[in-house]
């Protein structure tokens, strides 16, 4: 039964209160299928039941911690580095990196699980992974291959101690010298987040060197390294700046360039091991052949030399 405290709340959000431990995305599938009613009739998305309606659940799915992710093909990422506490992988871009629900198929989780089989996740459904890539980015994820592995590493991400580089085209002529682009991000709970330049006390710090490798044609490719991982940050920061990254309608206008997701590449990170604490610097060595060939047409296929397509 629907409490007074929770009346008006989302039917998603009072599931979530009733039975913690799942994620918005299983409790959205559930009530998509069917699976919830409200006072005997079929519950929707963004229904709001009052104080004193039952609420009844004809299924209840797994905690989040508790499920493995469904199959993938392996053969749709590229392991790049594998040693007794970490695993450093490639992915192409249209490819999630985590699962949001126990069908979820096909994401790197799955295919980092069927790649190597002994990883444990904390949770489960991760797969060791610590950091996550857009769907339509391309290039390294990072994972511990076990519990403590993959929280040393989480740690290192937060404090700031795990650098990543990334390579974009974006639309115009990028100026020659490096630019620091330092702001705040704010995540809004939808698919975009909001970004405001310099220092404040809300929203969480992102700050980014972009330095122009190459420009022609009204393009540039520029190398982006932070050491902060907030989400869309590049993205946002680039488009801020006015050079939206290629493809990316999300943060520009829809381009139409022959080739699939947004042209940004995850091409290096640079960590301590986890057992060791010895610095490593590993690259991608992957990326779509489509992206290849476009660096190519253009004119800056050198800054991809010995680079493999998927």
């Amino acid at each position: 039964m629907v409490t007074e405290p929770m009346s008006g709340w989302r039917v998603e959000k009072i599931c979530s209160g009733l039975f913690p431990g799942r994620t918005r995305p299983q409790w959205q599938n559930l009530i998509d299928n069917g699976m919830v009613r409200v006072d005997g009739r079929r519950a929707r998305r963004g229904d709001r039941p009052a104080a004193g309606s039952v609420l009844e659940l004809l299924e209840l799915p797994p905690e989040a911690d508790v499920w493995t992710p469904a199959p993938t093909d392996p053969g749709m990422i590229r392991v790049i580095l594998r040693t007794p506490r970490v695993l450093i992988v490639d992915k192409p871009p249209q490819l999630p990196t985590l699962p949001l629900t126990p069908e979820d198929a096909p994401t790197v989780a799955g295919a980092l699980l069927a790649a190597v089989p002994g990883i444990v996740g904390a949770p489960p459904r991760e797969a060791g992974i610590v950091n996550r890539l857009d769907n339509d980015t391309s290039g390294l994820i990072l994972a511990g291959m076990d519990p403590v592995a993959q929280e040393r590493l989480r740690q290192r991400f937060a404090s700031h101690r795990i650098e990543k580089t990334y390579r974009a085209l974006v639309q115009g002529c990028f100026p020659e010298r490096p630019v620091w682009l330092s702001g705040r991000v704010f995540t809004q709970g939808t698919q975009r987040v909001r970004y405001e330049p310099g220092e404040g006390p809300d929203g969480q710090m992102a700050i980014s060197l972009v330095t122009r490798l190459w420009e022609g044609g009204g393009l540039s490719l520029v190398e982006v390294v932070t050491r902060f991982g907030r989400r869309h940050q590049v993205r946002v920061q680039l488009a801020h700046a006015g050079h939206p990254i290629l493809n990316d309608g999300l943060y520009a206008q829809a381009s139409h360039f022959p080739f699939e997701g947004h042209f940004l590449w995850a091409c290096r990170v640079a960590f301590a091991d986890p057992e060791t604490d010895l610095p490593q610097v590993v690259g991608s060595r992957f990326l779509p052949a489509s992206w290849l060939g476009f660096a190519q047409a253009i004119g800056c296929g050198s800054h991809f030399e010995g680079v493999e397509a998927f």
